[in-house]
């Protein structure tokens, strides 16, 4: 009868000890890359660098890339100032994020080529109230 207490004592310490640990909420979701703030919460069309993605998907050139880095960070932290305002919901939130990109999308085409800014155009037209959609140039 000891070991049966023993036991029982031994897995409710480890439990105990366990279920803080577990409880904790992960940095970043599972098969996520940690964003550049540390792995905080993060929105809607915030799933990476978009320096980093639109660098790739318009082959900016490292003097773009440095050209652009301020104005992406200022649209960043404008849309986080907008997803963490917590008296915004839905279709005011979705507005306020279309105004953001509205704004920074003539400063971002004022650095790149006219190729470049075709590409960012197409890149703009696929995008959703929600964020980007893969599908929609199926659709069209």
């Amino acid at each position: 009868m000891n070991s049966l207490k023993h036991s029982l004592l031994t897995l409710a310490v480890i439990a105990g000890c366990a279920a803080p640990i577990l409880a904790q909420p992960p940095e970043h979701p599972p098969g996520a890359a940690p964003s550049e703030h540390g792995g905080k919460e993060r929105g809607p069309g915030m799933r990476g660098d978009r320096l980093k993605q639109l660098a790739e998907a318009l082959e900016l050139t490292e003097e773009q890339k440095t050209q652009l880095k301020p104005i992406v960070a200022e649209e960043a932290a404008a849309m986080k100032a907008i997803w963490d305002d917590k008296s915004l919901e839905g279709d005011a939130r979705r507005e306020k994020m279309k105004a953001v990109r509205d704004t920074y999308a003539p400063k971002i085409e004022a650095h790149l080529t006219p190729e470049q800014k075709a590409k960012f155009e197409k890149i703009k037209s696929q995008r959703g109230p929600g964020g980007p959609r893969k599908d929609r140039e199926e659709k069209k």
